[in-house]
C-alpha cells in the first residue's frame, strides 16, 4: 500500500528500520517528512532472536549504522523484543500516536513459490486510520541487489563443490589408510579434518549450513564404504550406531566452532583495522596547526581509505574555493552545475546529499558536513565513480568525520583563546604604558613645576648661585622628558614597522664620541673612554646607534655610585668590532637578567636620583641592535657593577 504524503496533519512520523542498505533512504525520506511538516520523528527496531542470531557481520553492522544515522537525523530511537514485527509496530503506534509510518520494501525473492504478503499489507489491515509510506528501490538500487544475490548464490555454489571435493577427498585418503592397515578411529579423524577444512575454505551466507550437511554426509560415507558389510548402509555391529552418532555430533561441534572462530576473526579484524586507522587519523590531526590543516590532513586519510579523489569547502560553498586532494594521479572531475548546488545544499540543509541521497542523486560526488551539532565546519566531496562504498568503509568515514569536527572545534577554541590572550596581552602593555608613564612623567614635571613657581615668585629674592642652580635642574628634568619622548617614539615606529633605517658606513669611534658628548655625569663620576688600535667601521644608522649608546651611557650614570668610573671601550673581536660600557654599581643580579631587555621591565636596583625608568630604553636597545643584524648582551664587571656589550659586523673601509 502506498500513499501520498502531502499531509500538513502529521504530527508524529514512525520510520521502520531494518539491516538492509535501504534503510538509509528511509531514514532520509522520513526525515525531510518530519521536517517539514514539522512534526516528531521516531524510529523503531523490532529484534525478534531467532531472525537477529541469523544475520551477518555486516548485515548486523548495517543495523548499527542504520540505527545511528537515525539519531543524527534527530529520531528518538526505539528497540523493541518480539516474535511478530507487525504486532510489535502496530501496538507502538497505537501507543504512541504515530500519524504515519515509512518503511523500505524488501526485493521479491525470484526462487519463492508462495507469493507472501508485505508488512505493508498486514499493517494496513491492523491500523488502518495510519498512513503507511513505502519507500520503493530504484531501479539501479534493485539492479545492484539483483547482482549481490547472483554473486552470493555463485559462492553458495562454489562452497558446495569445495565440500564435496573436500568429502571425496578424505574418502580417496581413507581407502589408501584402510589398504596400509590403518584402524577405523583414523579414518574418522580425516573425516573430521575434512568438516574443519570445509568450516575454514567456505565463506558463503550458507557454509554453516553446509558444514553441518557435510558432517551428515560424512557419516553415511563411513558407513557405506568402511563399516561391513562395505557398500552398503547396513550394520553388522550394533556399535557402530554410537560411533556414527559421536561422530556426526563432533563433526558438527567442530564446524560450529570453526565457523563462530571465522565470523570473531573477522570481527576482530574490522575492528583492528577501525582502530588502527582511527589511530592515524588522531594522530594527524593532533599535528595540525591551524583548521585548514586539519581539514587537509582529514582529507588525505578519506582518500586514501576509500582510494577515490577527495576535495572540501572550508565553510559555504557559495563563498569558497574547492581544495583538491588526488589520490594517485586519478583523474579529477570538476564540479557540475548540479554537484556545485548538492554541495551548497549539503550546507544549507547540513545533510548529506549527491551520489546514493534523496538531493541531486544524479550527482559524481557524494557531499558529507563535518558538523558538531548544528554548527558546520566544512563540506567534504568525494568522488563515488558510480561505485558504492562498503559498510565498513562507510562506518570508519563516518568516525574521521566525526574526529576531524571535534579537532576543528578545538583549533577554533584553541584560536579564540590565542585572540583572547593576545587581546588581554595588549590591555596589560598598555595599562603598563599609562601607569609608567603616569608614575615617570610626575617626578620631572613637578620640579620643573615647582621651580618655576619659585623663579617667578621668589626670582628676586634668590642669589645667582640659587637661580643657576634651578635653571639647571630644569634643563636637567626637561632633557630627561626629551629623552623618555624619543624612547616612546622610537618604540612605537619599531613595533608598527614604520621605522626607516639608514645604513651607511661609519666609523664606530666617531658614533662612540657623539653619544659620549650628550652625556651628564655626576660632579664626582669619571667616564673614561678607550680608543681602539685601529679603525673600526660598521654599517649602521648612526643616529640610531647613537640613541642606543645614550641609553646604555644613561643608564651607567643613573644606577652607578657618586664616586663610580664609568669606562667605554671599541675593539675587535673577529670579523665584529665590540662596544662596551662598563660601570661600577651594584650590578644586576643573575635572575634579572633573562628579564632586563623586555619592555616594561625595571630591575630592582637603587636609583640615586630617585627616578624610576619605565623599562623601555634597553628593550629599544635590543629592537635597534637586532635590526642592523647584532646583539646586545649583559654581562657582570669585576669586582662589582654591570657591562653591556653591542657586536656588529666589520665592514672594510676602502680610502680613495
Amino acid at each position: 500500500m502506498e500513499k501520498n504524503l502531502e499531509n500538513n496533519h502529521i504530527q508524529h512520523v514512525l520510520i521502520c528500520i531494518s539491516s538492509s542498505k535501504l534503510s538509509r533512504k528511509t531514514i532520509l525520506s522520513a526525515a525531510d517528512l518530519a521536517m517539514r511538516n514539522h512534526a516528531c520523528l521516531s524510529a523503531i527496531y523490532v529484534k525478534k532472536n531467532s531472525y537477529f542470531n541469523r544475520l551477518s557481520l555486516k548485515e548486523k553492522q548495517e543495523l548499527e549504522w542504520n540505527l545511528s544515522q537515525a539519531e543524527k537525523e534527530g529520531a528518538q530511537v526505539f528497540c523493541i523484543y518480539g516474535k511478530d514485527v507487525v504486532t510489535e509496530i502496530a501496538h507502538f503506534v497505537k501507543k504512541n500516536q504515530v500519524d504515519c509510518v515509512v518503511l523500505g520494501n524488501s526485493l521479491k525473492k525470484r526462487h519463492s513459490f508462495v507469493e507472501r504478503e508485505s508488512i505493508a499489507s498486514k499493517l494496513a489491515k491492523k491500523i488502518p486510520d495510519t498512513d503507511i509510506y513505502v519507500h520503493k528501490q530504484s531501479n539501479d538500487e534493485e539492479s545492484l541487489l539483483l547482482k549481490k544475490q547472483r554473486k552470493e548464490s555463485i559462492r553458495i555454489i562454489k562452497d558446495v563443490l569445495l565440500a564435496f571435493f573436500i568429502l571425496a577427498f578424505v574418502t580417496l585418503c581413507g581407502f589408501f589408510m584402510e589398504s596400509w592397515g590403518f584402524r577405523d578411529i583414523n579414518i574418522i579423524m580425516m573425516y573430521i579434518v575434512g568438516v574443519l577444512l570445509t568450516g575454514i575454505f567456505t565463506s558463503s551466507i550458507l557454509s554453516s549450513f553446509i558444514c553441518f550437511l557435510y558432517s551428515g554426509i560424512a557419516v553415511f560415507a563411513f558407513n557405506y564404504f568402511f563399516t561391513s558389510p562395505v557398500w552398503t548402509f547396513k550394520v553388522y555391529d550394533k556399535s557402530y550406531i554410537g560411533t556414527f552418532f559421536v561422530m556426526f555430533i563432533t563433526a558438527f561441534l567442530i564446524s560450529s566452532i570453526t565457523h563462530k572462530m571465522k565470523n570473531m576473526a573477522s570481527v576482530l579484524s574490522l575492528k583492528a583495522n577501525r582502530t588502527e586507522l582511527l589511530l592515524e587519523t588522531s594522530q594527524k590531526l593532533q599535528k595540525a596547526v591551524h583548521m585548514e590543516d586539519v581539514m587537509q590532513k582529514m582529507s588525505w586519510q578519506i582518500s586514501h581509505l576509500l582510494e577515490k579523489n577527495v576535495l572540501y569547502f572550508m565553510g559555504n560553498p557559495n563563498h569558497y574555493e574547492p581544495k583538491q586532494c588526488v589520490y594517485q594521479k586519478k583523474a579529477f572531475h570538476p564540479l557540475s552545475s548540479i554537484e556545485m548546488q548538492a554541495a551548497i545544499q549539503a550546507y544549507e540543509l547540513n545533510r548529506h546529499t549527491g551520489y546514493a541521497t534523496d538531493i541531486c542523486k544524479d550527482s559524481r560526488y557524494l557531499f558529507l558536513t563535518v558538523r558538531n551539532g548544528e554548527k558546520i565546519f566544512s563540506i567534504v566531496g568525494i568522488d563515488m565513480e558510480k561505485e558504492p562504498i562498503s559498510s565498513f568503509e562507510e562506518g570508519v568515514l563516518l568516525a574521521m568525520l566525526s574526529e576531524c569536527a571535534l579537532a576543528m572545534e578545538k583549533e577554533e577554541f584553541v584560536a579564540k583563546q590565542n585572540d583572547a590572550f593576545t587581546k588581554l596581552k595588549q590591555e596589560q602593555l598598555r595599562a603598563n604604558l599609562l601607569r609608567s608613564i603616569s608614575h615617570d612623567l610626575r617626578t620631572p614635571l613637578t620640579s620643573i613645576c615647582g621651580n618655576a613657581s619659585a623663579l617667578l615668585l621668589n626670582s628676586k629674592e634668590m642669589s645667582e648661585e640659587q637661580r643657576i642652580r634651578m635653571y639647571t635642574d630644569i634643563q636637567e628634568d626637561s632633557l630627561w622628558l626629551i629623552n623618555l619622548v624619543e624612547n616612546l617614539l622610537s618604540v612605537t615606529r619599531i613595533e608598527n614597522g614604520t621605522m626607516q633605517l639608514n645604513f651607511q658606513t661609519e666609523i664606530v669611534s666617531d658614533v662612540v664620541e657623539e653619544a659620549i658628548s650628550h652625556i651628564r655625569t655626576k660632579p664626582k663620576q669619571k667616564l673614561l673612554y678607550e680608543e681602539p688600535d685601529e679603525i673600526l667601521a660598521a654599517k649602521m644608522d648612526a643616529r640610531l646607534m647613537i640613541q642606543v649608546l645614550t641609553n646604555l651611557l644613561n643608564n651607567a650614570v643613573k644606577y652607578s655610585y657618586e664616586t663610580s668610573i664609568i669606562n667605554v671601550k671599541v675593539f675587535a673581536l673577529g670579523e665584529e668590532c665590540v662596544i662596551e660600557v662598563c660601570d661600577d654599581g651594584a650590578g644586576i643580579r643573575d635572575e634579572e637578567k633573562e628579564h632586563i631587555f623586555d619592555m616594561f621591565y625595571s630591575a630592582q636596583r637603587k636609583v640615586v636620583d630617585g627616578r624610576r625608568g619605565m623599562g623601555l630604553g634597553l628593550s629599544l636597545c635590543r629592537s635597534i641592535v637586532l635590526a642592523h643584524d647584532g646583539r646586545i648582551e649583559v654581562h657582570d664587571c669585576k669586582p662589582h657593577g654591570a657591562k653591556f656589550q653591542i657586536y656588529l659586523r666589520k665592514e672594510e673601509i676602502t680610502l680613495c
